[in-house]
């Protein structure tokens, strides 16, 4: 797969997504996660639970992942670079904040650690992302 086609694929995953978040960002009428709620006060699908599921993933999967690809020399920080940055399409840190975790939005976070997990599963997509990564880099 070249880059042209790691970013249409990455495009149709994104679309995925959106449809996943536009169903996740509509609010549910009955109790969510031990939360009651009410006519006039509903919780979002995508909880406080849940972001901190995410969180936990988010900081723990690239650690797993330089454990595991320890011959390509990547310290845990590049994996979440290689994930941000594809899931932006862009260096990241030109479009948020640093800390990344605290400003992804819902659908931003779950993306990255989609990627991260797919990266434990598939090195040759790794590799891709580590590419068109470096390109955003101008590196």
């Amino acid at each position: 797969m070249n880059l042209v086609d790691a970013f249409q694929s990455n495009h149709h995953f994104e679309d995925v997504m959106k449809k996943e978040n536009n169903y996740s960002s509509k609010y549910d009428e009955r109790s969510t996660k031990g939360y009651s709620t009410s006519k006039n006060s509903q919780l979002s699908l995508f909880d406080i639970s849940d972001r901190l599921s995410y969180k936990s993933a988010y900081q723990g999967l690239p650690e797993k992942l330089a454990k595991k690809y320890t011959y390509l020399s990547f310290e845990n920080h590049c994996y979440l670079r290689i994930a941000l940055d594809n899931t932006l399409h862009a260096k990241w840190d030109r479009i948020l904040q640093k800390p990344a975790y605290k400003h992804l939005n819902a659908t931003q976070l779950k993306h990255v650690v989609q990627l991260l997990k797919r990266y434990d599963a598939d090195e040759s997509l790794l590799k891709r992302h580590n590419t068109i990564s470096l390109n955003y880099r101008k590196k």
